[in-house]
């Protein structure tokens, strides 16, 4: 079974002491090394490094105050802010704001980007984006493979959180 979901042993500090006999890694709790040394990748409950199923919610960062100052982020992590407004039948209006700060994860692969003739080959990390109507690549890369542009494009461009459009200038193959 997950370790995050174990009904045998619902209290991390009890969790934590198998861990600890067994020589585990507090991280990915695999054995041979020791959470300093771990890679793998955060709590999914908080930002602190430890494994999800050793989270103790008293230990995480105290709530924050709303009108504080929100945490500053991390490459690879992004903060979001929430605010819920219900109004009630008595004309009261109340606000809730959360704030959390969460890891961003991009879906991406390797592969190769081959010239036209075939003679140029470059490996590249492609964004894949099932959202998307269009594919782009950088001028760069564009004129390392030798690719001439077919036609020439106006488009207004607008990416998720901007606040307006962006106006650029494409040339397709």
């Amino acid at each position: 079974h997950f370790s995050a979901l174990c009904e045998k042993i619902k209290d991390p500090q009890g969790r934590k002491n198998i861990l600890k006999r067994q020589g585990r890694c507090f991280l990915c709790l695999r054995k041979g090394h020791r959470i300093n040394q771990c890679t793998s990748n955060r709590c999914r409950k908080c930002p602190r490094k430890h494994h999800q199923s050793i989270f103790e919610f008293n230990s995480s960062r105290p709530p924050q105050d709303p009108s504080s100052q929100p945490p500053e982020n991390k490459p690879g992590q992004a903060s979001m802010t929430g605010a819920v407004v219900n109004e009630l039948s008595n004309g009261t209006t109340t606000t809730s704001v959360t704030r959390s700060q969460a890891r961003v994860l991009l879906r991406t692969a390797r592969t190769y980007a081959y010239s036209n003739e075939g003679s140029e080959v470059l490996p590249v990390r492609v964004l894949i984006d099932t959202g998307s109507q269009r594919s782009y690549i950088t001028t760069g890369l564009q004129q390392k493979l030798g690719l001439k542009p077919i036609k020439k494009e106006s488009l207004n461009l607008n990416t998720f959180g901007d606040a307006g459009f962006l106006k650029t200038v494409i040339w397709s193959n």
